[in-house]
């Protein structure tokens, strides 16, 4: 009540607000007391683009130290709008990385704007956690504006501003990604094969944004588009439903090495996420096309050790009819690595050795 009263007292016309309240709401900005200071700057963020008179003062308000009068000044500062751009884009600068944080933050919380982008991607690369993590939200909301300098910074050799973009990507919404990705897409689809290999790293550090948009090149006519197209999406790491349906449809490609290819994405992707592996071996239990099921088993073994659930599996599969798939089941049994699994490959072996001396018996 105390604050109400103070503020009622200052704003000179009760609390009735309007126009005549901002200089003495600017006037308490300066208060010894933080509660006074909090209670001006939140009354100037609920009179929102009214309050551009105050921008100067909630700019020096913005380095408060007490965080419910810095908060208010940040409402009050993003509810101004664009009058405030310029003063941030200049703390956005500043030496202070608690400063250069709140200003970026506040910054992002502005409509898009394209003479922001530079500062956020110029932030994307701040050594302050606090700096990158807003810079990062910040371009996420920009959406399409900031698309191609984050495109642009895919590029880059350096790999956290890298993850950071790809982070910031990530974070829009997919119509805008794809809008984003088109002209990547363009020359991946191009016919020129180093422009395919950039655009194929481009939309590798893009990350699960790009997924979508590389579906439709697993069924392409070109074995070179699809072998690409399921590399990345091993890269990519993203264990979708579809992604992981559209690889094992690979595993059974005219070309060889997608084949191979889709197999590795396969175990790349059960790596990542432990959801694969059941779904694998249900296909390979309904599999009944000897092609699919040695490639359902090599993208089991190119898992791993966290494939141990399959080795029961894979050891009844030493005694398929199929002579390939008991090569990759003995294969995935030694990438999988367990003791169970190297007895039974070492046990198996002893029987064909035994089989192929009936066979062949020694000369005398």
């Amino acid at each position: 009540m105390r604050r109400v009263i103070l503020i009622c007292a200052l704003a000179l016309s009760g609390c009735a607000g309007g126009g005549r309240s901002v200089p003495a709401l600017i006037k308490a900005l300066k208060n010894p007391d933080p509660a006074a200071r909090a209670e001006a700057a939140r009354r100037l963020a609920e009179m929102g683009p009214s309050a551009a008179p105050a921008v100067p003062a909630l700019l020096t308000t913005l380095r408060d130290r007490q965080l419910p009068v810095f908060s208010a000044a940040s409402d009050a500062l993003a509810g101004v709008g664009a009058p405030a751009q310029p003063g941030l884009i200049l703390l956005a600068g500043d030496p202070a990385p608690w400063l250069r944080c709140r200003a970026v933050e506040t910054l992002g919380r502005l409509p898009p704007s394209e003479a922001a982008i530079p500062i956020f991607m110029r932030a994307l690369g701040d050594h302050d956690t606090c700096v990158h993590d807003k810079a990062v939200d910040a371009l996420g909301r920009a959406g399409g504006p900031a698309v191609p300098s984050l495109v642009a910074s895919l590029k880059s050799p350096n790999p956290a501003l890298r993850r950071a973009a790809s982070d910031a990507l990530g974070r829009m919404p997919a119509e805008t990604l794809e809008r984003g990705a088109f002209p990547i897409i363009q020359q991946f689809r191009g016919k020129d094969e180093y422009l395919r290999g950039e655009a194929e790293l481009l939309l590798s550090e893009m990350g699960r944004p790009a997924a979508p948009s590389l579906l439709p090149f697993l069924a392409d006519p070109d074995a070179d588009l699809r072998r690409r197209a399921v590399v990345i999406l091993g890269r990519i790491g993203d264990a979708d439903n579809e992604i992981i349906a559209g690889l094992v449809q690979r595993l059974t490609d005219s070309d060889r090495l997608v084949r191979l290819k889709a197999a590795m994405a396969l175990g790349q992707l059960g790596e990542a996420d432990a959801r694969v592996l059941p779904i694998l071996l249900v296909r390979l239990s309904a599999a009944k096309d000897p092609p699919l099921r040695r490639g359902l088993v090599s993208a089991i073994g190119n898992i791993g050790p966290d494939a141990r659930d399959a080795v029961g599996t894979l050891i009844g599969l030493l005694n398929d009819s199929d002579a390939g798939v008991q090569e990759e089941a003995a294969e995935s049994l030694m990438d999988i690595g367990t003791l169970e699994a190297m007895d039974a490959v070492e046990r198996h072996n002893r029987s064909l050795k035994k089989y192929w001396r009936s066979v062949f018996p020694p000369p005398d």
